[in-house]
């Protein structure tokens, strides 16, 4: 939402909304990082921070899997129940489709953790560390 104010060096006003789990995180952040200007910590964090999307979609097909071991467990649950038999094949089956679930399972997170780790390892310059390395840079010019 813009609001533009004169004679201020920033005249346009952004306003959003948080609950109260999320206003007590930025104000423990904003102490953790020093600042005690919730504007300013705003700003910076929007202007300067860092961001992290991680996409879960190969979750999906991994959910849908196991949606259907549940819906084979029950049936064989109800065949047993009524038979008082439980077939070799189908116990055999499920097992399978479970292990395959948990290899699928194990694949991503590693992924996710490997992606996780280049994230974390990114070089990340705050603005005064930016102001300070380019006067150097202009310094051995």
């Amino acid at each position: 939402m813009e609001n533009k104010t004169p004679n201020r060096k920033r005249n346009v006003q952004l306003k959003f909304y948080v609950d109260e789990d999320e206003l007590a995180m930025i104000k423990y952040k904003m102490t953790k990082a020093g600042i005690k200007n919730q504007s300013e910590y705003l700003r910076q964090m929007a202007v300067y921070g860092k961001t992290v999307n991680l996409d879960f979609s190969d979750l999906r097909p991994i959910y849908n899997e196991l949606n259907k071991i549940g819906v084979n467990l029950n049936q064989i649950a109800r065949i047993a129940n009524t038979t008082g038999t439980l077939y070799r094949n189908d116990i055999a089956d499920i097992r399978d489709k479970i292990q395959t679930v948990k290899n699928n399972i194990e694949t991503i997170a590693d992924n996710t953790d490997k992606q996780l780790d280049l994230i974390k390892n990114q070089p990340f310059e705050t603005i005064q560390e930016k102001v300070k390395r380019e006067m150097s840079e202009r310094k051995k010019e």
